[in-house]
């Protein structure tokens, strides 16, 4: 699967191109093997985000996870047909 994302704020364009290289180029069945909690907790970033960036970035994970789930199932009503 392939990610595409941005912001205005320089924070946050980083967030998202952390979070997008993580993703960008895994199987859908990849993505949804990720362990959410372990995208930024390799660099040691959640201690200094704000709660708001925490919730923004956990629901882009969120997002990226929901298109993996759907292609996953969108893959599985095609091979039964």
């Amino acid at each position: 699967m392939s990610f595409r994302g941005r912001s205005d704020a320089q924070i946050v364009s980083g967030l998202v191109a952390i979070v997008l290289s993580r993703y960008s180029g895994m199987s859908p069945e990849a993505i949804l093997s990720v362990k959410t909690t372990s995208i930024l907790d390799g660099f040691g970033l959640q201690a200094h985000l704000s709660p708001g960036r925490r919730i923004g970035l956990s629901g882009m994970v969120a997002r990226i996870r929901q298109f993996a789930l759907e292609a996953v199932v969108s893959e599985g009503e095609s091979d039964e047909r």
